[in-house]
């Protein structure tokens, strides 16, 4: 068995990866991670495939009690070409590693196909890989929280609650307005990552959506949507 670890800043997600099979995405805050949680819940593992966007201390905790165990310790960071991908990036390394995984990711399930990749979680990520595995580029924009946060932070009048449903129409009080104006400025992007597309006369065969923010995405959102939330893992297991 081995288990695949995607490190954010404060939490990770993991599963257990064996014969082609994903098990269940589990969570654990990053401060938890000690010798005794992991060997609880990672002793029968044959090899732990590692990425962090995380402090670096985190990673050697991991490795330190992987090389302790006997464990197959593998430490993932983002690559220029791998696997049938080729980075877009004009200095790869600045691409992140959750990108370059989901990218990895979406060759290992759609291969020969022209993709858009939406990552929707704090940061919204749309990348675009074509059929030969070229990453054609992408964009960054801040989460539809963070969109909220931030006209909230910087503008003094202007405050509002979290509404937890998503819609789009025109608000009819600030809340409403701020949150459907995120979800729109989202939505936006998307559909203008897809345009772009098209105008170099290239079909997009599929429009892949993942992160936390996927299935509200979803729902707003006339385009048709391939759901892999496990889209990181899919990448990380490409390194067994």
């Amino acid at each position: 068995m081995q288990v695949l670890v995607d490190m954010g800043n404060t939490r990770t997600k993991y599963c257990c990866y064996e014969s082609e099979s994903f098990g269940a995405t589990e969570k654990v805050l990053n401060t938890e991670l000690n010798s005794e949680w992991m060997t609880h819940h990672w002793r029968c593992a044959s090899m732990v495939v590692f990425a962090s966007v995380a402090d670096d201390m985190f990673r050697q905790k991991v490795e330190a009690w992987c090389v302790l165990n006997d464990i197959e310790f593998v430490n993932v960071e983002t690559g220029s070409q791998y696997f049938g991908v080729t980075n877009g990036y004009q200095n790869y390394r600045q691409l992140g590693v959750d990108r370059w995984l989901a990218l990895l990711g979406t060759k290992r399930l759609f291969e020969e196909q022209t993709c858009i990749i939406v990552d929707a979680g704090t940061a919204t990520t749309v990348d675009v890989i074509d059929a030969q595995g070229m990453h054609q580029g992408g964009w960054i924009l801040a989460g539809i929280d963070t969109l909220v946060d931030s006209i909230q932070i910087k503008t003094a009048k202007v405050s509002g609650e979290k509404l937890s449903l998503a819609e789009l129409s025109f608000g009819k009080n600030t809340s409403e307005n701020l949150a459907q104006a995120a979800w729109a400025a989202t939505l936006g992007l998307v559909n203008k990552a897809i345009a772009l597309v098209q105008a170099r006369g290239v079909k997009v065969d599929r429009i892949i959506v993942t992160g936390g923010n996927a299935e509200m995405l979803m729902q707003l959102s006339e385009q048709k949507y391939a759901y892999e939330p496990q889209l990181v893992f899919h990448g990380l297991a490409t390194y067994i």
